[in-house]
């Protein structure tokens, strides 16, 4: 039997199929990046060039069409674009961050072993001076 006309969805469905495609649209954003070696440079972090060279070649013309096959979908199935708040993404992120520098004293990181005093004096005072800074980013939310 054919489908005639677009696929009927509920709200819920609706929602799910917008949260889906939304998330392989922010996906595929990375996997360009990725195929074109336009990684973010930062300290911690090296991105090491493993790709195939068949993937960087043809990766962008597939990601192309994947883009293309998601917009014709949204547009198939009336499909809203969600709105989100980027202060909201970052006040989450910020808040994130913070939590982790606080689990990263001294006094909390016993379940790593054995914690030498050396921490407490030298590193606490350093994580809590970058927890106060990157709390300021908090504060310009507000």
């Amino acid at each position: 039997m054919e489908n005639e006309g677009p696929a009927r969805l509920n709200e819920s469905q609706r929602r799910h199929y917008e949260v889906l495609f939304a998330r392989l649209e922010r996906t595929l954003m990375q996997l360009d990046a990725a195929a074109r070696e336009d990684d973010a440079r930062t300290v911690l972090t090296v991105v090491q060039s493993d790709l195939p060279p068949r993937f960087a070649a043809e990766g962008p013309g597939v990601i192309d069409e994947a883009r293309q096959q998601l917009a014709m979908l949204a547009e198939t199935l009336s499909l809203r674009p969600r709105t989100e708040s980027r202060r909201r993404i970052c006040r989450a992120l910020i808040t994130s961050e913070l939590n982790g520098l606080t689990d990263a004293t001294s006094t909390r990181l016993r379940g790593f072993g054995a914690v030498d005093p050396s921490i407490a004096t030298h590193l606490d005072p350093a994580i809590e001076q970058l927890r106060e800074t990157v709390a300021r980013l908090a504060d310009l939310l507000a």
